[in-house]
């Protein structure tokens, strides 16, 4: 009977550990810029990250979004995170950040073609026993 109790209060503050998801959200005093220029964007499996200029105060604002624990929908992004760099720029002369994401699982094939890649290749060093580039140094 004890067991069973333990089972049932331990089943309990497991649920709700995993739908407290307040605690991980940004917190509400943060000040979320309204007017923005976005300048970079990445995704990763965890989420969403989007450099922006807030354009009332000329500051570059990180604003991360990712799906919460206990969230139904893994789709379903959240604020999460607001990160306020104290750096200051002006909108007109920011440029956009032109980057390339980690490839998913449905992408990884395209990226074994190197005619299909978008960076340049890295030469290869020949690597042997007899190369300068040998760690061996002969």
């Amino acid at each position: 009977m004890k067991k069973k109790r333990l089972f049932v209060i331990i089943c309990s503050v497991l649920i709700l550990a995993l739908t407290a998801t307040g605690v991980f959200a940004a917190k509400k005093d943060d000040k979320v810029p309204t007017r923005v220029k976005v300048i970079a964007q990445s995704c990763t499996a965890a989420g969403l990250c989007l450099t922006v200029i807030d354009l009332d105060q000329n500051e570059i604002v990180i604003l991360f979004y990712a799906s919460l624990p206990g969230s139904p929908l893994r789709t379903k992004l959240e604020l999460v995170n607001i990160i306020r760099t104290g750096m200051f720029v002006d909108p007109e002369e920011q440029v956009a950040i032109i980057g390339q994401d980690a490839p998913f699982e449905e992408e990884k094939a395209a990226f074994q073609d190197p005619g299909k890649q978008h960076m340049p290749q890295t030469p290869q060093i020949p690597q042997g026993p007899y190369s300068p580039h040998s760690p061996f140094g002969f």
